[in-house]
């Protein structure tokens, strides 16, 4: 065998190989956006991040001085439920992701608890491509655009692809 042959080859290891980041959230966009991400890194033997981002809500209520006044967090054992209940989540998702590949596309399940659209840029810096959905599971349906993808299409330092709800593109 020439030695020769063999200078041009690159071997994939996770240094030197390319990474596609997709954000989901178990929203309709969400899964459009995991299955173009999914095959996206499968034609171009990518590696694939799929990033599920949770937080633990905060209570408000009207403040008697004015204002809003913000309680802490869910106490501590119910903060284990919401980790365990979106593990469950980023577990159905990866499932899901192994049915619409095959075993060439090396997954990285990542959970992560936060403000989702900083994680995702945050995870998203040293990454090829960043996909996330138009829209997720935020408060106002109407829109078309969701806080997180817009804040992700300002912000993001690598290119960046939203996926809309209503189809995928083949």
């Amino acid at each position: 065998m020439n030695e020769d042959s063999n200078a041009d080859e690159t071997i994939k290891t996770s240094e030197n190989s390319r990474k596609i980041v997709v954000g989901v959230d178990g929203s309709e966009a969400s899964h459009h956006a995991l299955v173009w991400a999914a095959k996206e890194a499968q034609a171009h033997n990518e590696e694939l991040d799929i990033v599920h981002v949770w937080n633990l809500p905060a209570v408000i209520w009207p403040s008697l001085w004015g204002g809003m006044t913000v309680m802490a967090p869910i106490t501590p054992p119910k903060r284990e439920e919401v980790e365990t209940y979106h593990k469950e989540v980023l577990d159905q998702i990866v499932k899901e992701t192994n049915m619409i590949t095959d075993s060439s596309v090396i997954l990285h399940p990542m959970l992560e608890e936060g403000n989702a659209a900083e994680v995702l840029l945050r995870i998203a810096k040293d990454a090829d491509l960043l996909v996330v959905g138009s829209r997720g599971h935020g408060g106002f349906s109407g829109l078309r655009l969701g806080s997180v993808s817009s804040h992700c299409i300002h912000h993001a330092v690598c290119p960046i692809v939203v996926v809309p709800a209503e189809e995928v593109l083949d």
